[in-house]
């Protein structure tokens, strides 16, 4: 049988949710000769879920605002595989979310550092966030430079849970710069 949910107001006068379910107990003739029931004090669940329904329109509205980005907004895990992936990362790189996400980011896009992996690694770690720019190749071969921004996402007890990284394509920029520069020194 489903359980039922009740609310009811405990001894000490504050409101509790309780999940019960109950069964027939038969005797060898079949004949019902009692019941069992079992409650379960579900008060946490409940209140957590109201506050998942309550969250639930502001997240959404993030999301999609997430999504209209023109930047890469990556998540990654603390091993650096992809969990998210947006919209500006598919047009920047070429790979959808379902081929990019599970992989490690430096691996998928062939990352060059602006000095090694190690040291980004270690200012990441120590100041919880890191900026500059990268290198990296796309789905089709194209080689992009973009201004990286990184950050550390940690749960309450300090644990690192997961990595922002949001990426801004400056290929042509630097490409211009570059021929400012050339035109400068030729002159």
């Amino acid at each position: 049988a489903s359980p039922v949910i009740t609310l009811f107001r405990a001894l000490d006068g504050h409101e509790r949710y309780a999940s019960t379910t109950g069964a027939s107990l038969y005797d060898a003739e079949g004949r019902i000769s009692g019941a069992v029931t079992v409650s379960r004090d579900i008060t946490l669940q409940h209140q957590a879920e109201r506050e998942r329904e309550r969250q639930a329109p502001q997240l959404q509205l993030q999301s999609h605002l997430i999504e209209l980005a023109h930047d890469a907004i990556l998540v990654r895990d603390p091993k650096s595989r992809v969990l998210f992936w947006n919209k500006g990362a598919e047009d920047l790189y070429g790979w959808s979310v379902e081929e990019a996400r599970g992989r490690i980011t430096h691996s998928l896009l062939q990352t060059v550092f602006p000095t090694s992996l190690a040291q980004v690694d270690e200012q990441l770690e120590r100041q919880g966030h890191w900026e500059g720019e990268l290198i990296h190749t796309c789905k089709d071969g194209r080689v992009v430079v973009v201004e990286s921004r990184m950050a550390l996402v940690r749960d309450t007890q300090a644990q690192l849970t997961a990595i922002l990284e949001i990426n801004r394509d400056v290929t042509r920029r630097r490409e211009l710069e570059r021929q400012a520069q050339a035109a400068h020194v030729e002159t």
